[in-house]
């Protein structure tokens, strides 16, 4: 391993992000095909809600036992 004696420090800027209102969190499963076009749905044209969504993957056959 190597050490480095020197760090250099650079100028940036940042904005406020996609939004200052509201950001939700939204766990989906992989197979989900509308949740986009639903939330679309839900929250309409508001720009001040930012959803963020992580998929995890699960069987493609979407039953009660799969999703156990």
């Amino acid at each position: 391993m190597t050490t480095n004696d020197q760090v250099e420090t650079l100028d940036f800027g940042a904005d406020e992000g996609l939004s200052t209102g509201v950001r939700l969190g939204l766990i989906v499963l992989h197979t989900d095909q509308t949740i986009e076009q639903e939330r679309a749905g839900i929250f309409g044209a508001q720009s001040d809600i930012v959803l963020y969504a992580a998929r995890i993957p699960n069987a493609m056959d979407v039953t009660p036992e799969a999703l156990r």
